[in-house]
């Protein structure tokens, strides 16, 4: 099963969703994402 293509869909909806909602708050600085937390599902 390939998942990398799965992942990289789900990162580019999240950066979407992230972008959208730094406009909507007027946030003035690019916005990112942080993974520290974040627990692989598939270990």
């Amino acid at each position: 099963m390939e998942i990398l293509p799965s992942i990289a869909e789900q990162m580019r909806i999240t950066m979407e969703l992230t972008t959208q909602r730094a406009a909507m708050i007027g946030s003035k600085t690019d916005p990112y994402l942080v993974t520290d937390n974040c627990k692989p599902r598939f270990a």
